[in-house]
């Protein structure tokens, strides 16, 4: 596992070949969570929309909420298995650290906001948006029902 400092060292050399305009060499998980989570606070949405997995990058009602790190973050603990990462991540004032979940991707580190909203707080965003689809998918049919029983009812002779 690497330290603190070296995982320093490699998210600094990241974010220094950004800002140069040059590409993101070939990073370690927690670099690129650095530069993940650097674009995000500074507001570019399209670098940090880069830089997720693919699924996540498609999703056009992906929103980033930069007030949340406006007063910085400091990258924790990183574990590595296989094809994926988690990076320690503790917001300025922040308590409680984040498990930011990362996968590897094409032979690059790619963040993934649903793992890491499972990992940290238990919160399976795949299966909510599942059993809300069903929910809309319920109401439609009830609707329809609804719908149907008031023709049926409009169509009957009066009583």
């Amino acid at each position: 596992m690497p330290s603190c400092r070296s995982t320093t060292a490699a998210a600094s050399l990241s974010l220094l070949a950004v800002a140069c305009g040059g590409p993101v060499p070939k990073a370690t998980p927690a670099a690129t969570l650095a530069t993940f989570l650097s674009s995000v606070q500074a507001g570019e949405t399209g670098r940090a929309r880069s830089l997720l997995v693919v699924q996540e990058r498609q999703q056009p009602r992906f929103d980033f909420d930069q007030h949340g790190l406006q007063q910085g973050f400091r990258l924790g603990d990183s574990q590595q298995d296989g094809e994926r990462a988690v990076v320690l991540v503790t917001q300025a004032g922040g308590a409680r650290p984040m498990r930011y979940v990362l996968r590897r991707e094409h032979d690059e580190w790619r963040v993934c906001m649903t793992d890491m909203l499972k990992e940290s707080f238990g919160f399976d965003a795949q299966k909510l948006r599942q059993q809300l689809e069903a929910g809309v998918q319920q109401a439609a049919a009830n609707k329809e029902q609804r719908t149907r029983d008031a023709q049926h009812q409009a169509a009957a002779p009066p009583k």
